[in-house]
């Protein structure tokens, strides 16, 4: 089961507009809880594409690379 922080490679296809897509890693945000409860999650996407500009694209280390969290593509996506 995810857990909050964690971060999960996540299928986010197919997307709409100018969704962020493709498989990539995510943060999951929901609360253990929920996790364990819903069979979706939210989560937000990181990209290793763009450079750091807060308050949306946010710095983070993932897997010893530089990457970014884009905040403002939150989105639940389905447990399976």
């Amino acid at each position: 089961m995810p857990l909050r922080g964690e971060v999960w490679w996540a299928r986010l296809d197919p997307v709409r507009g100018s969704e962020i897509g493709k498989t990539r890693l995510c943060v999951v945000l929901t609360s253990d809880i929920l996790n364990e409860r819903r069979r979706t999650l939210v989560v937000i996407p990181l990209s290793t594409s763009p450079k750091p500009n807060p308050p949306l694209l946010i710095p983070v280390r993932c897997a010893g690379r530089d990457a970014v969290a884009v905040t403002d593509q939150v989105r639940a996506i389905s447990k399976e």
